[in-house]
């Protein structure tokens, strides 16, 4: 997979992506959870990937060795449950450890939406931008097959799957 990251990149444009397939840990939650520090779990999750060093775990990575967040399993709309898998690229799914999981990023048409400034405040941001594009437009819809966010170096793009 060859994804340009980087300021040169226009916010909200569009790119035809192939599939590829990513090994990491999930969890499943809800944005309505994720409102409340009682419930939310996206925060714990990001330090557990961390703090387990789960990259280093993950064979067959693909050369790239960036993170992704992949939002997947839509049970409906972003008002629905869906899963959150923090994980690397890889070449294939072959000898996945114990508590890791496989996810594919299907093929097809994704609006990018750049994160700028400190993290993790600039990808919050960005998802405050991605909801607010799709409740104000018509011209594109989402797809709710995955999302990502891509995380290099110091920035971060998201993602957003679009019929």
């Amino acid at each position: 997979m060859n994804i340009q990251t980087g300021s040169t990149i226009q916010p909200n444009s569009i790119e035809q992506l192939e599939p590829f397939l990513l090994v990491g840990i999930k969890t499943r939650t809800t944005n309505a959870k994720e409102t409340s520090p009682i419930t939310a779990s996206i925060h714990g999750h990001w330090q557990r990937f961390f703090a387990e060093n789960v990259a280093m775990q993950i064979p067959n990575k693909a050369a790239n060795n960036k993170v992704f967040g992949v939002y997947t399993d839509y049970e409906s709309d972003m008002r629905g449950e869906y899963s959150l898998v923090i994980g690397c690229e890889v070449m294939e799914a072959g000898n996945i450890p114990e508590g890791l999981c496989a996810v594919t990023i299907p093929a097809g048409k994704y609006m990018r939406f750049p994160a700028i400034g400190e993290m993790p405040r600039a990808v919050i941001d960005a998802w405050g931008e991605v909801w607010r594009y799709f409740a104000d437009t018509t011209l594109h819809q989402r797809a709710y097959t995955a999302d990502f966010e891509l995380y290099n170096d110091e920035e971060a793009v998201i993602f957003i799957a679009i019929v």
